[in-house]
């Protein structure tokens, strides 16, 4: 292939801007506002839950799990 040129990687960063970004496609298809609902209810917290570091978000695992 040879060596790079002075204006290879700005072509290449310009291809990449024009794409629509994949992980923006969930986001706008799944309603997270109803899920983060949900998932508060499932998540029971006890009395020694609440010691120590704060627990991770819940909508953020399940985000996590998806993807």
């Amino acid at each position: 292939m040879g060596q790079k040129g002075f204006w290879d990687e700005q072509e290449r960063v310009s291809k990449l801007n024009n794409k629509k970004p994949v992980l923006t496609c969930p986001s706008e298809l799944i309603p997270w506002d109803a899920l983060t609902h949900c998932l508060t209810r499932v998540t029971v917290k006890s009395a020694r839950a609440m010691q120590g570091r704060k627990g991770i978000d819940p909508l953020i695992l399940f985000k996590i799990l998806v993807l």
